[in-house]
């Protein structure tokens, strides 16, 4: 019981120290980093997918040429 109050006690004191010491403009900070991070990450997708497609329609392109090279 003592150490479920202390936890309390604790988590009170944590909430009134990240308040007084601006922990708003800290999340809202945070909060913009990682949605700009968010859209580079998008780009990044974007482009991993566009890559992804041309090589595998190389790939077929090469696999046709070697079964055309094959069958003659």
């Amino acid at each position: 019981m003592k150490k479920f109050i202390l936890g309390v006690i604790i988590g009170i004191v944590l909430l009134a120290a990240f308040v007084y010491f601006g922990g708003g403009d800290f999340l809202r900070h945070a909060g913009k980093e990682v949605e700009k991070a968010g859209g580079e990450l998008k780009q990044y997708e974007y482009k991993l997918k566009d890559s992804a497609k041309k090589a595998e329609e190389g790939f077929e392109k090469v696999k046709e040429k070697i079964k055309e090279k094959t069958n003659d």
